[in-house]
């Protein structure tokens, strides 16, 4: 049977969302590259390890405020719709991340420095905690079941397209500037370029629909009115299946993308240069096998991808890790480049599962929710991982991390009896003609 095309609205409707969530993941990651530079300018401590390590603490703090934006901007989502939401946490993104460029540093306000950078640093997490989820939703809800692996894969397209950005932001703010000039000002052109990139990201947002199944619920006055309680209440197994799975993939995005270009940079000899650089090749595989694996999910199933991705990478860490305890810097960008195909693989199955488990009226909460979890584990993992390197040294420490979360994605998927694929919703999208979205 031919796997139908997508229609020309729909690819519109993905391109809007595609863009937007990579541009709010442009502000995010811009952060992780900035570290080394922000270890510096905001912290006191003569050792470049232990301002590392602050200002990674830094880093991990902005996600224990994503499940306040799961909150806030979830039941928003799911009581006055989804393009609603995903407007406001564009502009509380913009707003935040533009704000960094212009903070004083330690030397000149001293204390206060640091404190404001970790609020600004909660803004954002409470901007992205409704961000990726929101997109989801939308995308989802929008997409031909027969394409909604690929259709979901376009979101990790937009991840890896904003962390690129930020990569490729930082990479020319620094090839046009002077050493000292870069490192004195030049750091803040990244972030500030994150409001002009804001705007065009609004546009595009303004000019999306509402999705058929929101306005299906509001038209029959169906709509939750306490989406969070509900998720807490009726569908607390769905929110563990969905984290436990897509646990390990998120710690393992967080190390290939933010935690080792960062090592590189702050402990080894690597330049700042030279580490974005070895993070651009990877990511750049990673855009060209996500579109494949998310077409391969839907000729192979959902379970059955995420299965193949998560058990192989799980087998594939050590020998990552080997190579760059080694300094075998060839050998190590080829297993990375073989573990984003499997880490694509898996990813947009997982986006469906993590969207698909949760019924349309409670959908933007129990994913928001959920992801908001997810992401905790994700931004505590270059934490973790740089201390465990300072505590207990070579690559067991670290890979007893990635490990464990693996197996407990593994056992997670295993309790997954079946993907509902919008069950709850035969009777609503039967009547939607997927031709014309």
């Amino acid at each position: 049977m031919k796997t139908p095309s997508l229609s020309p609205q729909m690819r519109k409707y993905t391109v809007a969302a595609v863009i937007g969530n990579g541009l709010e993941n442009y502000d995010f990651a811009i952060f992780g590259y900035m570290t080394p530079l922000l270890a510096k300018h905001f912290f006191s401590s003569a050792s470049a390890s232990v301002s590392l390590l602050y200002t990674f603490a830094i880093f991990s703090v902005g996600f224990f405020g994503r499940p306040i934006g799961a909150f806030l901007f979830g039941q928003l989502g799911d009581r006055k719709g989804r393009k609603k939401s995903l407007l406001m946490s564009l502009l509380l993104m913009a707003v935040s991340t533009g704000l960094m460029g212009f903070l004083p540093t330690y030397s000149r306000i001293g204390l206060w420095a640091p404190i404001l950078l970790t609020l600004l640093r909660v803004f954002q997490g409470i901007s992205i905690g409704g961000e990726y989820s929101g997109c989801l939703s939308y995308l989802l809800e929008h997409a031909p079941p027969e394409r909604k692996g690929f259709v979901a894969s376009w979101m990790n397209i937009g991840t890896c397209l904003g962390l690129l950005t930020g990569a490729s932001a930082s990479l020319l703010a620094r090839s046009f500037l002077t050493l000292n000039s870069f490192e004195a000002w030049g750091w803040r052109i990244a972030f500030i370029l994150g409001l002009a990139i804001a705007a065009l990201g609004y546009y595009l947002r303004q000019k999306m629909t509402e999705t058929p199944l929101f306005l299906e619920l509001k038209q029959k006055h169906t709509l939750e009115r306490h989406p969070f309680k509900k998720v807490i209440s009726a569908h607390w197994k769905e929110t563990i299946q969905s984290t436990c799975v897509i646990i390990p993939l998120t710690v393992w995005t967080y190390l290939l993308f933010i935690y080792l270009p960062t090592r590189f940079t702050g402990i080894s000899s690597l330049s700042f240069t030279a580490a974005l650089s070895i993070t651009m090749l990877p990511l750049t595989t990673t855009l060209l096998f996500l579109p494949l694996g998310g077409y391969l999910s839907d000729k192979w199933g959902i379970k059955k991808s995420i299965a193949i991705g998560l058990i192989i990478m799980s087998i594939l860490a050590p020998l990552l890790f080997y190579t760059l305890e080694d300094g075998r810097y060839v050998f190590f960008l080829l297993f990375e480049i073989v573990f984003t195909f499997f880490l694509s693989l898996s990813a947009a199955p997982a986006n469906v599962l993590l969207v698909e488990l949760f019924p349309t009226n409670v959908r933007n909460t129990g994913t928001a929710f959920s992801y908001s979890i997810i992401g905790i584990f994700g931004g505590l993992t270059p934490l973790v991982l740089t201390w465990l390197s300072l505590h207990i040294g070579g690559i067991f420490g670290p890979l007893s991390w990635v490990s464990v979360t693996g197996l407990m994605g593994i056992l997670a998927l295993k309790s997954v009896k079946r993907v509902p694929l919008l069950v709850d919703d035969k009777e609503i999208s039967s009547s939607i003609n997927y031709s014309q979205i």
